[in-house]
């Protein structure tokens, strides 16, 4: 049985789109420059697209080294990664304080336009990570950025397309924002994976993933479904592990990864 890579995604910015990918390099806290920016209101809270969901509007890229953040029918806004000063702030996630740096406080103006809403752009302070909890099967050292769980996220396209037959209006693979995403497989067969190898990495399964409002956004018209799909449908398909989709992953060997590679499950 081959398992092969259909597409890697990195999201730099926390709810915005993500970027396609043929190769990336595997860190503690997931895919390089994975979650790394957020953007954060007036009270220091992390936005999600859940609270605005213009932020999925929000295209991002990187050239050489300085991301691009593309605000429709606007500039496109350039971030240096290096070579200005970072301010700390302190940031609430989840209802849960973190720190954070203020990357550039010259787009802050342009981003709170689009938002509507007076906001900051942040990036992770890379000495006070988020730590994994005890309760997702994280363990002392496992780390991640403003991801929401755990680094990584995988989704098997043929859980998609069963999911798919259920609805009246199919939804698109990357409305759940997968990192990884897989094919080759029956349809929910990776929610029984423990351990994987993809390329030069090593993966562990550490929990379903339980899926929210979120997913009932359209990303384009960014409307709430009115019937909360697909979510009621995940719902009624999984009753046993309820609202659950797709896979969190922890890096447990570093490298790189490409779409080349299979995947090989160890256990």
């Amino acid at each position: 049985m081959n398992i092969n890579i259909d597409a890697l995604y990195n999201y730099p910015l926390k709810s915005g789109k993500g970027i396609l990918l043929n190769e990336t390099l595997v860190f503690k806290t997931g895919f390089k420059l994975d979650r790394d920016f957020a953007i954060i209101n007036k009270d220091k809270v992390v936005l999600t697209a859940r609270e605005n969901p213009r932020i999925l509007l929000l295209n991002t890229s990187f050239k050489d080294s300085v991301l691009q953040i593309a605000i429709p029918n606007k500039e496109c806004i350039n971030v240096p990664l290096n070579g200005f000063k970072k301010q700390d702030i302190e940031v609430v996630l989840f209802k849960k304080k973190t720190k954070a740096l203020i990357v550039s406080k010259a787009v802050n103006n342009l981003l709170s336009e689009f938002l509507k809403e007076q906001v900051c752009l942040v990036c992770t302070n890379p000495l006070v990570l988020r730590s994994v909890k005890e309760e997702y099967n994280g363990k002392p050292g496992d780390v991640i950025s403003f991801s929401d769980i755990a680094p990584v996220h995988l989704v098997n396209e043929e859980s998609v397309k069963a999911l798919n037959l259920n609805l009246v209006q199919p939804v698109l693979r990357t409305r759940f924002r997968p990192n990884i995403i897989v094919s080759g497989i029956s349809a929910y067969a990776e929610e029984n994976w423990k351990y994987i190898k993809i390329g030069e990495c090593e993966f562990e399964v550490i929990i379903p993933t339980k899926r929210c409002s979120l997913i009932t956004i359209n990303p384009k018209s960014l409307e709430k479904h009115v019937n909360q799909e697909p979510l009621r449908s995940i719902s009624k398909l999984k009753p046993i592990n309820k609202a659950h989709f797709g896979i969190y992953l922890i890096p447990r060997k570093l490298g790189k990864i490409t779409t080349l590679d299979k995947i090989e499950i160890l256990e």
